[in-house]
Formats: C-alpha cells, structure tokens, sequence
C-alpha cells in the first residue's frame, strides 16, 4: 500500500510562523514609536557612518548607518609613545551592576575566577557632544603639546618627528571627524539613570551589556570594563530619505582615510517607548 505525505500542513504553518512572527515585529516597531520620544539627538554623518557592503554586485536594497560610539579614555605618556586605557566605569559601577572587582591574590586561579563573569544587561547613557567629547579633545592637544615638546629636545631625530606628525593628525581627526557619541554610564533602572541625566537632547538611554577584564601587572592588577555592546548597533535609512544617502554610499567597501572628510548629513534620532532608535529626519550639510 502506498502512503502518500502532504506537505500542505507544514506550509501552513510555516506561513502562519512567519506572519506572526511579522506582526509581533511591526507591533514591538509601533509600540516603540507611539508615543513621544523617550530622547532625541540630532546626530551627523560623525556618529551616523554608512553601511558599505564590502562585496561586489550586492544586491541588498536596504541602507542602514551605523551607531559610532565611543568610552571615555585616559592617555598616559611613556618616554616616546604612550598609551590609552579605557576607565569609562569605576569598580563601585561595576559592582553597583554586579561583578565581583575583588582580586583576593595575583594568582591564575583568582584571574580566571574575575575573567570568567559573564557580560551583564544594562541600560547605557549615550552622551552627545558633552563633557565625554571636550575632554578627548583637551587629551589630543595635549597629546600634540607633549610631542612638540618632545621633537624640541630631541631635533633631528625622524622617530619624535613622525610622533608629532601622528599626534595633530588624531587631534585633526578628533576635531573635524571623530564621533561625538560616548557611553558615559551604566545601570540596572533606567530611570535611575534618566533623572541624573535629564537632558533628552543631550543623553539617550538604550540597552546593552557590559563586561569586565583584568589588566596591568602583577602587583598592580584591577577589574576594568570592557567596551559596552549596544543592543541595537545600527538604523535603517526610512524610504524617503534614500535619494539623499544612496550617491554617498561606496560600494567597493571601506577605504582607508575616506573618516576624515567633513560629515555630508545630519539626522534626527528618535528613542521611543522601548528604547530603541529610528530616523526621523534627515538633511545633506
């Protein structure tokens, strides 16, 4: 006897599957932009870059911009070169947010016990062109000041000289090009969070995690934060505004140098309900 199989049930429900899948996504998308924003930042082509496929003939119509952020860093000088060290959140953060900053002894068993804590959920500040911004750029010409001061002492010598030369390039950089964009602070209550930083054109509160590293030498070792991941990390360019996007998109990919053009248009940021971004407006500079 033969048994014949229909694959009509299976469609069904795949079909079913991915309708609801769908409308619980366009229901989350309109819940989110319901009421008013829970922040807006009028960010640029700095904070905003463009998404460039690195493969040939890409047949993606969509364009989506990166979220460029950034943490706050502390340079200290060495004799020739120095060095940046990430210190955007204290040990009493990252305590406050649940790790363990204790290292009891130097030894392996103590480092793999703080290396092995997993990355927690928080709630991230982002703060646009503030305090974070100002003060890497009174670390640039610093920078610059500290090589010019050495290149006087040592004249002649092309290692201090090409040290001065890559010192007001980054200061260049930092000025003209660079994101302004930090995440400034962490926590577990958003809203916490939303009263000590009040201004909603200024800071937007988004959700990520966090997790932790262990650095300097033995003897002098500390739990320090790593680098923040955002939930969402990038936004799709809304339909209407692709006719001013879509000529400034390179489709051969990145191209070493092309950050340090002046930016080419602003956008408007929403975060809605949610807390979850998307474009609003967006204008050619």
């Amino acid at each position: 006897m033969n048994v014949r199989w229909s694959n009509k049930p299976a469609l069904l429900v795949g079909i079913v599957l991915i309708v609801v899948t769908n409308a619980i996504a366009l229901g989350g998308v309109a819940y989110n932009r319901a009421s008013t924003p829970e922040s807006v930042l009028a960010l640029t082509e700095r904070e905003l870059p463009i998404v460039n496929w690195s493969w040939p003939d890409n047949d993606n119509s969509s364009i989506d911009l990166t979220i460029d952020w950034r943490v706050r860093q502390t340079y200290e000088p060495g004799a020739i070169y120095g060095t940046w060290q990430t210190d955007w959140l204290s040990e009493e953060q990252l305590r406050a947010l649940g790790f363990d900053t204790s290292l009891l002894d130097d030894s392996e068993l103590a480092l793999e016990r703080s290396r092995r804590q997993l990355p927690k959920r928080v709630f991230l500040v982002l703060e646009y062109d503030g305090a974070a911004y100002r003060e890497a750029l009174e670390q640039r010409r610093d920078h610059v000041e500290r090589a010019m001061e050495l290149m006087d002492r040592n004249v002649g010598d092309a290692t201090f000289e090409a040290r001065l030369k890559a010192a007001r390039e980054a200061l260049e950089h930092e000025e003209q090009s660079a994101s302004r964009l930090f995440v400034v602070d962490a926590g577990l209550d958003p809203t916490v969070l939303r009263e000590r930083y009040s201004d909603r054109t200024r800071y937007a509160i988004v959700r990520g995690r966090v997790g932790i590293y262990v650095s300097g030498e033995p003897g002098r070792r500390r739990v320090a934060a790593a680098s923040p991941e955002l939930d969402i990390g990038q936004i799709r360019v809304p339909q209407s505004y692709r006719t001013l996007i879509e000529p400034m998109r390179d489709r051969r990919g990145y191209r070493y140098g092309v950050s340090q053009r002046p930016p080419r248009f602003s956008a408007t940021v929403n975060f809605g309900r949610r807390l979850e971004p998307w474009i609003a407006a967006m204008q050619s500079l």
